[in-house]
């Protein structure tokens, strides 16, 4: 007897983001998950709307938590100001979500947005068409844990790789070198942070990839730079690297320490005796 088809999972067409469609595989998390949808409204301003100074939001979510330890109420809650910083570094949309008073909305008729019920994250649609993010299904999601500004150059990178592979490489060695600059909380040069990256625990096999960005095309390939020799494959080995670095780097150790968090005081007391004990014995005059 042959399976009926219709007890299977949804097939790739059935799970592909459609305008209107209640559920389907998010372009963000890519979880086959129910949307939520929301319609658009535009407010009328007479001042047109200007940049944002990262930095600067930055530098005041920094006074408003030193504030709320002092005992201060902050004018705008911490926590949104810090999903709006989110928002900008990833170059994503956000529905702030606070009632001001009755107004009049001025209604946009062909864009609209929908919400993953599980990640929470907004796509943006205009007519029946995903605008945002830009999906290419062979580029990974990247891990959680980078910086916000190292995620955005990769998004980036994610957005042009299928149309010019060589502009992704190029904001892929940009986030590399960025990355090891964050882990070692200075910049020098490519070749020297790798080798401190090394002696403080990464992978020898990491260490080869990341070489062998280093070297490609030229003697050292400067990060942001293009290699005419830079195609499709290449993009995507340099989005796995990326993860990699992260995922050892940052993750692991995270994910380590909450654990090691959880011990009892007296057995972290134990565990710290014996280590001092160990460096003791371990130094020239011990």
């Amino acid at each position: 007897m042959s399976e009926d088809p219709s007890a299977a999972g949804p097939s790739y067409s059935d799970r592909t983001p459609r305008l209107g469609s209640s559920a389907f595989a998010c372009p963000h998390c890519r979880a086959f998950t129910q949307q939520r949808w929301f319609t658009l409204a535009a407010d009328p301003t007479d001042k047109p709307p200007g940049g944002y100074d990262l930095q600067k939001v930055r530098e005041l979510i920094a006074r408003q938590k030193a504030a709320e330890k002092r005992g201060d109420a902050p004018e705008t809650p911490t926590d949104r100001l810090e999903k709006f910083l989110a928002a900008l570094e990833d170059g994503r949309p956000l529905v702030d979500r606070v009632s001001e008073g009755e107004y009049v909305y001025w209604h946009v008729t062909n864009a609209f947005m929908s919400e993953c019920w599980v990640c929470k994250k907004l796509a943006v649609w205009v007519g029946d068409r995903l605008r945002f993010p830009v999906v290419n299904a062979d580029v990974p999601e990247p891990n959680e844990d980078l910086p916000g500004d190292i995620r955005r150059d990769y998004v980036e990178a994610g957005e042009v790789v299928s149309a010019s592979p060589r502009a992704a490489a190029a904001l892929l060695r940009l986030a590399i070198e960025k990355l090891c600059a964050h882990l070692l909380e200075r910049d020098d040069k490519i070749n020297t942070m790798i080798g401190d990256l090394v002696k403080r625990g990464l992978s020898p096999m990491i260490q080869r990839a990341l070489d062998v960005v280093r070297v490609i095309g030229n003697e050292a390939v400067h990060p942001g730079s293009i290699d005419l020799r830079d195609d499709q494959a290449t993009a995507m080995q340099l989005f796995g690297l990326v993860n990699l670095i992260a995922e050892q780097m940052i993750t692991q150790p995270k994910h380590v320490m909450a654990l090691y968090g959880t011990l009892p005081p007296d057995k972290l007391a134990g565990i710290e005796q014996r280590d001092a004990a160990a460096k003791k014995t371990e130094s020239p005059g011990g």
